[in-house]
């Protein structure tokens, strides 16, 4: 055996033992907005919701009235599902992975009787914006689901 094998074997045994560093856990936090739409006159929005203005008469349809039902911050790790209750319904988010100012989830929403409106959409979504789930309450009502991560 040569030196150069001798200090290749040696080399090749400490890269082995060296101990694995581990990463810390790739983490999340997404709020969660329940929104109530309708259509009333005077038109009006929570003060909470005026930032989001927009994008929930967009969502809505002909809604022009939203009053906000339930806020929540959820903190998600990766692929760990949390549910969280909503005045009228429930969400279970999973955080499938992170980029520096994109996330990308599983999503479920079930409505208060249980039944699932939206299940297992697997969707992405960039820093600081929206995404809208919206459905039919009956009586010329909405029902939405705002979220954002961060």
């Amino acid at each position: 055996m040569t030196v150069r094998t001798v200090a290749f074997c040696l080399g090749a045994s400490f890269a082995l033992s060296a101990p694995a560093v581990a990463q810390p856990p790739v983490t999340a936090t997404c709020d969660v907005v329940e929104v109530s739409a309708t259509t009333a006159q005077p038109p009006s929005t929570a003060p909470s919701l005026q930032a989001l203005e927009k994008r929930l008469k967009k969502a809505a349809g002909g809604a022009n009235t939203f009053k906000e039902l339930s806020r929540q911050s959820v903190p998600l790790t990766a692929n760990k599902p949390k549910t969280s209750t909503l005045k009228s319904g429930s969400t279970e988010l999973m955080l499938r992975s992170r980029k520096t100012s994109h996330v990308e989830l599983t999503i479920s929403i079930d409505d208060a009787s249980g039944k699932r409106l939206v299940n297992n959409s697997q969707v992405g979504v960039d820093g600081g914006d929206w995404l809208m789930f919206a459905h039919d309450a009956g009586n010329n009502a909405a029902h939405l689901v705002a979220l954002t991560c961060k």
